[in-house]
């Protein structure tokens, strides 16, 4: 397993819209590329790979001051359920952590609220609908780094 961060026009951002356009937007009917991607440029991609082949990606969003927001998760159908999605966020929340981020936020589809409760997160607020399905905003709180500095 390889963790790394994504740079936005490389092989590997092909390899993660790819993965986004079939697991987040085919299924709904909808197309990523018809997206303006050209803000992501100012996002931190961040994906999990095997044997170089993208298993597992999420997009983490600078927000206010010490705070980022996690969207676009998407894992591979044919690895589902074997711990990459968990492992990957675990990974990202240490990397902004220790970058100073307190807190993230996300939009989580209704069929993954379970998966992110798991992991620490909390639901504020009522549901919505965001690409035509019913979300959740969902929010947890970081712990600074320990150790030395």
């Amino acid at each position: 397993m390889d963790f790394q961060e994504i740079t936005v026009g490389s092989d590997a951002y092909r390899q993660e819209c790819e993965l986004r356009q079939d697991v987040l937007r085919r299924p709904l009917g909808l197309n990523l590329y018809d997206e303006d991607l050209s803000e992501e440029l100012d996002h931190r991609h961040f994906g999990i790979f095997e044997s170089d082949k993208l298993v597992a990606c999420i997009v983490a969003i600078p927000e206010h001051e010490n705070q980022a927001k996690l969207r676009q998760m998407a894992v591979a159908p044919n690895t589902q359920g074997c711990g990459y999605g968990r492992k990957l966020v675990n990974l990202v929340e240490d990397v902004l952590a220790k970058e100073g981020c307190l807190s993230l936020s996300l939009h989580a589809r209704e069929s993954a609220i379970g998966f992110y409760a798991k992991l620490g997160y909390q639901i504020v607020g009522d549901v919505f609908n965001s690409v035509g399905i019913p979300h959740r905003l969902m929010v947890k709180k970081l712990e600074p780094p320990t150790g030395s500095s």
